[in-house]
């Protein structure tokens, strides 16, 4: 068993006061040892006199490891907890070029202001160590996040758009992250994610990094190996690996990692614990190509992918984020809502999306098409319109009577809602009609396809239902444009059945249908 350093020596650590291999000795021990880790807590807790130009009381450690720790302190100038990282560059002559270098990035990173990147407040050098002032954040790293509680698909997603926003943020102002991971996502109690611990992955060479919560509370966290391959192998990119300049590809890199762990329940390659849907599968495994130049050039891309959902696709990107900017403003100003006279819940308003004749209809082309599988997955295509039908007409009374019955919302408002249900219906109908017609490849993937129909509480959210196109007076523009809405609902059934170039055939015509009326 190895044997724990002397109280002098972790106490030497906590103070930065130790030599480089002395210090990297300590660091090491200290990840394996639950002992010391509680021991430098208590050594830290204590106030110290020697604290960054006066300005900052230490008060506990959060991290540490090889090349700095990181300590909760009150920042006396502006009266808050920070969490204060020191970041020690090694001894020799590249000391000092590394030292500079990473004040230059810290600097950089202090400027970025965003509400999904971690705040620095200051920067400085202290005794040869750069210090950086962050925010403190109360909350959880996004792995302790998932562990803390069920989390569905839709939370999953929300945090990972907010982890992407803020490293679309970094790269816009040059800053690569070049260790993004769960580890270093925060999840703060008010529900908002922040990435932490960019550009500093940067460092001198063939040093070490504290992987902390750069930011969190309480407890102690390991360190990586970091340097000419900054990172930590499981996420790195491979150009990373073999020791090559990183950019914001291999971010999106280290990106899709992280998203399909969180997703799936374990890292690509790996036997997943849950499938993701296939349109996921298909946007993360792009950013998991091994050629920088084959995966999405930049995380505005993935981000816009991800807001798209299953009408993405591999092969179809220049369609899919020219579908982004025009189609769902398409597929929700071409209705022309139809107001219900009583907001009574109206069952038969959706019996023509899912009633006796359609359902006999859509069994009937299971059983014909696959008869080993077709009740089973005729009972799952069942159970999720069932649903999405008793949402859809409890939603649709609720709009009415927030209208007409509270007065709690004006008119214009019940037309978007409205309007926005009769989209959701119709998405679902065009799905049921190719069902209706399904061979082996729409049974196989019919389970999936019903799981990817638009939420009905979507059209709850006015905000967005407001920033929508209205749909066009001209009589001749809005056929046209329920037309292609049309077409977009049928496109959207055939590719999430697997029917990918069949959908493509319908995408580009109502595209093109609809640009001069636009």
């Amino acid at each position: 068993m190895e044997t724990c350093p002397e109280e002098e020596l972790i106490l030497g650590f906590t103070e930065r006061t130790l030599a480089p291999p002395a210090r990297d000795a300590v660091a090491s021990h200290i990840v394996s040892c639950d002992d010391c880790r509680a021991l430098l807590v208590v050594m830290a807790v204590a106030p110290r006199e020697s604290s960054p130009e006066g300005r900052y009381e230490l008060l506990s450690t959060l991290g540490a490891g090889g090349m700095g720790i990181v300590q909760a302190a009150f920042d006396r100038e502006l009266d808050r907890k920070v969490a204060l990282k020191f970041i020690v560059a090694d001894g020799g002559d590249d000391a000092a070029r590394a030292r500079t270098r990473l004040l230059r990035e810290a600097k950089a990173l202090a400027q970025l202001a965003h509400p999904n990147v971690i705040t620095v407040h200051d920067v400085g050098v202290l005794d040869g160590d750069v210090f950086v002032a962050m925010e403190l954040v109360l909350g959880e790293n996004l792995r302790e996040w998932l562990a803390s509680a069920p989390r569905t698909l839709a939370a999953k997603l929300e945090v990972l758009r907010q982890a992407g926003e803020g490293l679309t943020a970094a790269h816009a102002v040059g800053i690569v992250h070049r260790d993004f991971k769960p580890e270093n996502v925060l999840v703060g109690r008010d529900g908002r994610a922040r990435v932490t611990d960019f550009g500093l992955a940067r460092a001198a060479d063939t040093q070490e990094e504290p992987t902390d919560r750069g930011a969190g509370e309480g407890r102690l966290a390991p360190v990586t190996r970091t340097g000419v391959r900054a990172g930590t192998p499981a996420y790195m990119a491979p150009e990373q690996k073999l020791g090559r300049a990183a950019d914001a590809r291999s971010d999106i890199y280290s990106y899709c990692v992280t998203a399909f762990e969180v997703v799936t329940g374990a890292r690509p390659r790996a036997a997943p614990k849950t499938r993701p849907p296939r349109w996921l599968d298909r946007v993360i495994q792009r950013g998991l190509e091994e050629r920088p130049e084959d995966r999405w050039q930049s995380m505005r891309d993935v981000l816009a992918a991800l807001a798209r959902g299953p009408l993405v696709t591999r092969g179809r990107v220049g369609v899919v984020l020219a579908l982004v900017g025009i189609a769902s403003a398409v597929i929700v100003r071409g209705q022309a809502p139809a107001r219900p006279p009583l907001c009574a819940p109206d069952p038969s308003a959706f019996a023509s999306v899912w009633g006796a004749s359609r359902h006999d209809a859509v069994l009937a082309a299971f059983r014909a098409a696959d008869p080993a599988n077709a009740d089973a997955m005729f009972g799952v295509v069942d159970a999720a319109l069932v649903r999405m039908g008793q949402a859809w007409v409890a939603m649709r009374a609720d709009a009415c009577a927030a209208t007409r019955v509270r007065r709690d919302q004006s008119e214009a408002v019940l037309d978007l809602r409205t309007g926005c249900l009769d989209t959701h219906r119709q998405e679902a109908s065009a799905l049921v009609d190719v069902l209706a017609h399904a061979d082996r490849l729409a049974v196989e993937n019919a389970g999936a396809a019903v799981a990817q129909l638009p939420a009905v509480d979507d059209c709850a959210n006015v905000r967005t239902l407001s920033e929508l196109d209205p749909p066009p007076t001209d009589p001749s523009k809005r056929a046209v444009i329920e037309e292609a809405s049309s077409a977009l609902a049928r496109a959207s059934a055939l590719h999430t059945t697997g029917k990918e170039k069949e959908a493509l055939a319908l995408v580009l015509p109502a595209l093109a249908a609809v640009r001069p009326v636009r």
